[in-house]
């Protein structure tokens, strides 16, 4: 049986996506580790079907979060897609569905993916 609950973490910081990870883990999501933008396409490509939220820091080595975001919106314009960012300008950031500034707290976390998931609080 295939999870429908899975979330993609895309954050190069590992210390900060394994938190990420775990939190994901206890409140019932299973989530997808990638340390860049294009492992994060290769994971997306291989469990598209059952993944129903990207979070994705935007500043990384390689693919960085904007030419990320863009791919992915070529592959499923409908997936969502959470930015996370210590950077202000990218709250904004048109082709994601949401932003939390880092530093967050677990409930932020939480409740923002709730929100763009459309999980009543």
């Amino acid at each position: 049986m295939k999870c429908k609950n899975k979330v993609l973490v895309v954050e190069d910081e590992e210390m900060l996506r394994r938190c990420i990870c775990r939190t994901l883990k206890f409140n019932e999501f299973v989530p997808l580790e990638a340390s860049d933008g294009k492992e994060g396409i290769e994971i997306f490509r291989e469990f598209s079907k059952d993944i129903i939220l990207i979070l994705t820091d935007i500043r990384m080595p390689g693919m960085d979060g904007v030419t990320f975001i863009q791919q992915i919106r070529s592959i499923d314009p409908k997936i969502k897609i959470i930015i996370q960012s210590a950077e202000h300008q990218y709250k904004g950031f048109s082709g994601s569905d949401g932003f939390l500034l880092k530093p967050y707290t677990i409930n932020d976390l939480i409740e923002k993916i709730n929100n763009v998931i459309g999980v009543p609080a």
